[in-house]
Parts: C-alpha cells; structure tokens; sequence
C-alpha cells in the first residue's frame, strides 16, 4: 500500500520507511521514482534477509516482482 504525502509530492511505500523512496511529480501524469541512500541499505536488507530460507526468498518475489516471466525467471533460480 502506498500512501501519498501531500505535502511534498513524495510517497511512502509499505515496508520502507519514510523517505527511503521518493517520488517527484515532473507533470500530471508523469513521475519518477528513486531511492535514498537509506532505501538502497533498506533494499539490500530485505534481500539479504529474504535469501537466507527458500520459503523468505519465495514470499519476497511474490511480494514485490509483478512481471510475470521476471516472476518465473526468478522461480527457476535456486537459492545461493
């Protein structure tokens, strides 16, 4: 779940804290999207963590790989 913050035109992800993904409105319909130095550490926390068990790693795909054939790519990969 996102949550918008009117203030700022940045969005708050779930699972992130605040300001580790940053989003600027550039037009009414267009946007980019990064992440901070804290979202990057953030990041690789979660992976690190995720990879440690095949069922953490599983649930973290389901949770954030929407791209089906990216989704099945990384299915077929085994856990390093």
């Amino acid at each position: 779940m996102d949550a918008h913050h009117p203030s700022t035109g940045s969005k708050l992800h779930a699972g992130s804290h605040y300001g580790s993904i940053i989003t600027v409105y550039t037009g009414p319909d267009d946007a980019i999207t990064a992440l901070t130095d804290d979202g990057i550490d953030e990041l690789k926390t979660m992976i690190a963590d995720a990879r440690r068990f095949p069922e953490s790693w599983k649930e973290f795909r389901d949770d954030f790989v929407e791209d089906a054939k990216l989704a099945a790519r990384l299915e077929a990969q085994s856990v390093r």
